[in-house]
């Protein structure tokens, strides 16, 4: 395990932020191994950790507030995980012991939490293409009713 010592920040919501050649680092190691066909982007607010987000946290994003400007340890292997629901995504789990503190002081219990993650790189851009039946399929895909065979057909319409 590495250790990255940085601050906590809040910009709508708790985040870590990281330095960008830390990012532009492993970006650079998954463009050389093999992805380099893949039209990849970094990540749009550049390299963080969100630790408390207003969608999902409510009125605990504004108390988590107070811990802005304060010191934090992140611990990582450098491990990077290939994946993604509707897109292709590359992320590194982090490991925040004071953010796990933070977020059980504030009393947030997620069912389906992943883990703190960075996210190194992915692509989008079919989302924002100008072909018209992919970025319909694309917000079908995003509402997230639909039936296990619904999604699987849009998936293989997308080539997902």
């Amino acid at each position: 395990m590495f250790e990255y010592k940085t601050k906590f920040y809040f910009k709508n919501g708790l985040k870590i932020k990281l330095e960008a050649d830390f990012l532009r680092y492993y970006y650079w190691h998954i463009l050389k191994s093999h992805h380099s066909t893949l039209g990849l982007g970094l990540p749009m607010h550049g390299a963080h950790v969100s630790i408390t987000l207003p969608a999902y946290h409510g009125d605990a994003v504004e108390v988590s507030k107070k811990y802005s400007g304060e010191d934090v340890s992140v611990f990582y292997s450098g491990d990077i995980i290939k994946g993604g629901s509707y897109f292709t995504n590359f992320w590194m789990p982090m490991d925040i012991p004071k953010a796990d503190d933070i977020k059980t002081e504030l009393g947030i219990v997620e069912k389906k939490f992943l883990g703190f993650h960075l996210t190194i790189c992915n692509d989008k851009s079919f989302i924002n293409s100008s072909n018209e039946e992919a970025r319909k399929l694309t917000e079908k895909l995003n509402k997230g009713n639909l039936t296990i065979d619904e999604h699987r057909k849009l998936m293989l319409k997308l080539k997902l």
